[in-house]
């Protein structure tokens, strides 16, 4: 071990570096501190640096991986039975093979452990943390995952990272009920359904490597190419394609109104002007994003999100509701998937694949009566 690492190592807990200058294992670490022998409030070290989750975007390979008490006595309190299962966390990171963007921290990751695709562990670290000035990677959290499918599917919905490695291919097409199949199409299985079309894809596109997100997806953008083409006021900023669907009026306009739609969290940079000159409605308020299928208000260097259990504070057009519905049926095929799961074990048994559901609802979309059209109307309209 250099002397600059030793050095850090000893700043932050002097007492996990033994007599020949090597680091502790976190087991011996864990060991001393259930006897009683560990020093009260100084964190552990799982590893001296981050070369196991060095693939995962913002990652410095060269800061410690750390794990205060306090975070060890909520994990055993409310995730764990015992220490048994913590003694191998620092194997499970070094053989971790999948991470993604946690959906609320943007300096937060979870990283997937051990190689059950349907309940893995999942370490939540967050990647800016500093201990007696010394910067590291601090784990936050540690809990075993039931419905990893879903929470998959919906962190690529947001439009999230996946990060992926040269173990991911392997663990993947090893795993019963989640084979990748050379056709790319999903199937019905007794443990639940394979990944989607869309994902597979782009594993397959990506080699399984690198940062992977929902906009590099051939079929989703297909599925924005398509939809941009029917709505004239769409328009695109920054990678992302926006339609203006309201602006404000009445008691709307008010701070104290506005204050309680969005929220802080995932939050998207902009340059405020540059935004509303890309926009071929200067007047709108609120603007959807086919990317992320959600609702953004500009502000001075953000585009604030406003969660869906918000919206219905606005008086959106009918236009507005159906346009934004009908993409997320129609169009943004991981929504069908989420949205429509009974339909696709249906459309699977009749006719394998994602895709058949999507034409199932497109055909169920056109038999469906038109919505009769509201007095005031979406931003945008061309009526």
């Amino acid at each position: 071990m250099n002397e600059d690492k030793l050095a850090r190592l000893k700043a932050i807990n002097s007492s996990v570096v033994d007599c020949r200058g090597q680091l502790k294992s976190f087991k011996d670490q864990l060991l001393s501190y259930s006897f009683n022998k560990f020093p009260i409030g100084k964190p552990f070290v799982i590893a001296g640096d981050s070369s196991s989750i060095s693939y995962i975007q913002g990652v410095e390979e060269t800061k410690p991986i750390i794990l205060t008490q306090k975070a060890l006595s909520h994990i055993k309190g409310k995730h764990l039975e015992d220490y048994q299962t913590l003694f191998d966390l620092t194997e499970g990171l070094e053989n971790s093979w999948l991470s993604m963007d946690s959906k609320r921290y943007d300096t937060s990751k979870l990283i997937v452990l051990g190689d059950n695709l349907k309940s893995p562990y999942i370490s939540v670290c967050r990647i800016d943390s500093t201990i007696a000035g010394i910067a590291v990677n601090r784990i936050n959290t540690f809990y075993k995952k039931e419905n990893f499918l879903d929470l998959l599917i919906s962190t690529y919905n947001l439009g999230k990272n996946i990060y992926c490695n040269k173990k991911t291919e392997a663990i993947v097409r090893s795993e019963e009920g989640f084979q990748l199949p050379t056709d790319l199409t999903p199937t019905k299985s007794e443990e639940g359904f394979q990944l989607p079309t869309e994902i597979v894809e782009l594993l397959y596109n990506n080699h399984y490597m690198g940062a992977l997100q929902k906009s590099q997806s051939p079929i989703f953008q297909e599925s924005v190419r398509k939809f941009t083409e029917e709505q004239k006021d769409a328009f695109s900023y920054d990678g992302k394609t926006y339609l203006p669907v309201h602006q404000f009026s009445g008691d709307e306009r008010s701070l104290r109104f506005i204050a309680t739609l969005y929220t802080r969290t995932d939050s998207i940079n902009i340059n405020y002007e540059e935004f509303y000159r890309a926009s071929p409605v200067k007047q709108a308020d609120l603007f959807y994003c086919l990317n992320t299928g959600q609702v953004y208000m500009p502000t001075d260097g953000s585009l604030m999100l406003i969660p869906r259990n918000n919206l219905p504070k606005v008086q959106l057009s009918s236009r507005a509701e159906d346009i934004m519905r009908r993409y997320e049926q129609q169009y943004c095929t991981i929504d069908a998937y989420i949205q429509n799961r009974e339909m696709c074990i249906e459309a699977s048994e009749r006719q394998p694949g994602i895709r058949a559901t999507i034409e199932a609802n497109k055909e169920k979309a056109a038999t469906k009566e038109p919505t009769k059209p509201s007095k005031e109307h979406a931003i945008g309209d061309d009526r």
